[in-house]
């Protein structure tokens, strides 16, 4: 493991290689791009955050590549590539995408006296200066992204799926064998340990 961590905001500096403590407003922008390592609570706890270039592909390009690397593409997840595809302008984009589960943005199931609304996510996110992504970084990400043990829910704005129900990309495993794949769910908060895809703001 690194040999220089950060524990807390004001200690951040060129020097720092990894960073272990709460996140607190800014911190994730104060990082230096170089730092690899970032937990609220070690070992359990990391929150992963990398740069991806969003807007390179076409859905074909994406599906084909994607099962080419014998990933699992589901047909919702092909249908809501195809359905960005169309509607998709502009010139490519870098984004810097972050990985965080409800724990680390401090969402506790003790603290609530009913089940939490995934609206508490956002909430949180933003105070840490991350926001809602948009939908396109999805098969970008889980391109990028080989370990099959990687999970997350992207916080997007909802698509219609096939049967009409409102859903986002999830980008998980499949199988007994535990098969990377991409495909659909609904946005929701079912349990403290869930983690979310985000991006930093601008």
């Amino acid at each position: 493991f690194p040999s220089h961590d950060s524990s807390c905001n004001q200690e951040i500096n060129e020097n720092t290689k990894a960073y272990i403590g709460d996140l607190e407003s800014g911190v994730l922008q104060k990082l230096p791009e170089a730092v690899e390592y970032i937990y609220t609570s070690f070992p359990n706890e990391r929150v992963r955050r990398e740069k991806i270039l969003v807007g390179e592909k076409s859905p074909e390009q994406f599906i084909n590549e994607l099962e080419a690397s014998h990933f699992n593409v589901t047909e919702d997840a092909k249908l809501f590539m195809k359905t960005l595809g169309s509607k998709s302008t502009g010139a490519p984009q870098e984004m810097t995408a972050v990985t965080i589960s409800a724990r680390s943005l401090k969402i506790y199931w003790s603290e609530f006296t009913s089940f939490p609304h995934v609206s508490e996510v956002l909430s949180r996110a933003r105070n840490l200066g991350l926001d809602s992504c948009p939908p396109e970084i999805a098969p970008y990400f889980r391109l990028r992204s080989k370990n099959p043990n990687d999970f997350a829910l992207v916080y997007m704005k909802p698509m219609r799926n096939s049967k009409n129900e409102e859903q986002v990309f999830y980008i998980g495993n499949e199988g007994r064998l535990g098969v990377p794949s991409l495909s659909t769910r609904r946005l929701e908060l079912g349990a403290d340990w869930y983690r979310f895809l985000l991006v930093v703001g601008k």
